[in-house]
């Protein structure tokens, strides 16, 4: 009995070493883990403090002439960039004068990250632009930018970024219930954050409103942007979305909205909007 448990054991020693080199040869598996870090996703994406004030300046952009304008916003974004995931908030409060034809304004937009496994970070920008209207219909304006980052993570600064931009909108009225608004905007921004790359941006795209009634209106929309600075950032990509707009009183106005991002590489975003505002 101990000679054949001897003799089987020698003979599964050598199996093993004949199968061996065999097993060495085989092609190992590996698994690529996105290395993205928290300040590639404020930094290089669309959730870029730069982009987040462009959709809440070129909002401005598609509205009819008032003698003076009162907003306010909120919304909540959803997103994921490889393996980071969260959450952030966003605010704007912002003030407009048309003198006829010219006109100013001030745009106040923040955001409040939640980002699982650090630190939340606060970004707070201020906006002063100007406007005038060739005629009726096509508007054309200039504005600058200064940001202020507060984090406490460690990759992040508290730092001041800057940027200078313009733009160009136009609204048509093909129809007594339906609009169409181009717009383009232009900014060069100075982010202020060690490692990241400037941005030379240019974004292009147009809104289509309906209202069938008085006191309501549907609009859907889709933006295209280029970076030409930003090398970290994927290049392009792309923002669509719809929105409905209710008229409470003559002046009074609450818009409801949905946005996402296609083109960003590992990234994905939901957004959830809702802005009033005042017109007298």
């Amino acid at each position: 009995m101990i000679h054949k448990t001897a003799l089987g054991l020698a003979a599964a020693v050598l199996a093993l070493a004949m199968l061996t080199p065999a097993l060495a040869a085989l092609p190992t598996l590996q698994q690529t883990v996105p290395t993205v870090t928290a300040a590639d996703l404020f930094g290089k994406t669309p959730e870029a403090f730069q982009y987040r004030v462009l959709r809440s300046y070129r909002k401005l952009s598609v509205l009819e002439m008032p003698t003076q304008r009162i907003r306010f916003g909120a919304g909540y974004e959803n997103f994921d960039f490889g393996v980071l995931d969260g959450d952030a908030w966003t605010f704007d409060a912002g003030y407009e004068r048309t003198l006829s034809p010219t006109g100013w304004g001030l745009l106040v937009p923040a955001q409040i990250w939640d980002i699982s496994g650090l630190d939340n970070l606060l970004q707070l920008g201020l906006a002063p632009y100007a406007f005038t209207y060739v005629n009726e219909t096509i508007r054309v304006g200039g504005f600058v930018e200064l940001d202020f980052t507060n984090s406490d993570i460690a990759s992040i600064g508290d730092d001041t970024s800057y940027g200078i931009g313009g733009s160009a909108s136009a609204l048509f009225k093909p129809s007594e219930i339906v609009t169409i608004a181009p717009v383009g905007l232009v900014e060069y921004y100075w982010t202020g954050q060690p490692g990241q790359d400037n941005s030379a941006i240019l974004q292009a795209g147009v809104q289509v409103g309906v209202a069938p009634g008085e006191h309501f209106d549907f609009d859907l929309y889709g933006y295209f942007t280029y970076d030409a600075q930003n090398d970290d950032l994927d290049g392009t990509f792309w923002e669509y979305g719809a929105s409905v707009t209710f008229t409470i009183t003559e002046g009074w106005g609450v818009t409801v909205g949905y946005e996402a991002v296609s083109g960003a590489d590992e990234f994905d975003v939901d957004r959830f909007t809702i802005d009033a505002q005042y017109d007298f």
